[in-house]
């Protein structure tokens, strides 16, 4: 029977594995920036999601949980207000159309 519930901070890395399928490169590219040696880019994810002031956070997550597995996540919150990109070329070209789509809906 499948259910839904919030994430908690022990779900961490399962949100993590999860934003990673889903992602198609965009958490990966993020979280290389800051993986440490010895790590891998879920624990990167992990330790990155119990913030409690970015918007990659388990308390934006619910999960779907099928015989008490996760098998599923819907990762939601408010984009911030506009913040223009200066120079999207500094990222690469698979990120400028989630960037350029963000800038058009500030605050949803």
């Amino acid at each position: 029977m499948m259910k839904i519930r919030p994430a908690t901070g022990e779900n961490t890395c399962a949100i993590a594995e999860l934003a990673m399928m889903a992602g198609e490169g965009i958490p990966t590219f993020f979280w290389a920036q800051s993986q440490q040696a010895g790590k891998t880019l879920v624990d990167v994810g992990a330790r990155n999601a119990p913030s409690e002031t970015e918007n990659f956070s388990y308390r934006n997550a619910q999960l779907a949980l099928l015989d008490e597995e996760v098998a599923g996540m819907l990762l939601a919150y408010r984009l911030p207000s506009a913040e223009a990109v200066d120079d999207q070329h500094e990222f690469p070209e698979f990120i400028r159309p989630l960037i350029e789509l963000e800038q058009c809906v500030p605050d949803s």
